[in-house]
């Protein structure tokens, strides 16, 4: 770097060839840098890409493998299996073990005798 320069002792003249040269310098730091930055973007770009890519090709995949059947029972009630004769309560053998048939079997009955 240059030494200290006293602007106070220099001519108009002087100022100005400063001044050009300054103006200069830093037209080439500017190019310079916008070179950099214009190498850099291009890079990121190129990473966006690849990202983008990616992700369609991932999207894709997921997206065309094929789907289990659907469930034949879905949205349909179950059939009743079991009838309680006193009360009339049902119980299609899905589930916990309701209340009423669980006290049915612990007074010693059997689920079979209540088999619809």
């Amino acid at each position: 770097m240059a030494g200290i320069v006293d602007l106070k002792k220099m001519s108009i003249d002087e100022l100005l060839m400063l001044r050009d040269q300054i103006d200069s310098h830093l037209s080439k730091l500017v190019v310079s840098e916008m070179e950099v930055l214009e190498k850099r973007m291009a890079r990121l770009a190129n990473i966006a890409n690849d990202a983008k890519s990616q992700s369609q090709k991932i999207q894709t995949l997921t997206s065309t493998q094929p789907h289990s059947p659907p469930r034949k029972r879905k949205g349909k009630k179950a059939p009743i299996k079991f009838r309680d004769p006193e009360t009339g309560n049902a119980w299609s053998g899905r589930g916990l073990t309701p209340v009423w048939l669980r006290n049915y079997e612990a007074n010693g009955g059997k689920r079979s005798d209540l088999a619809v």
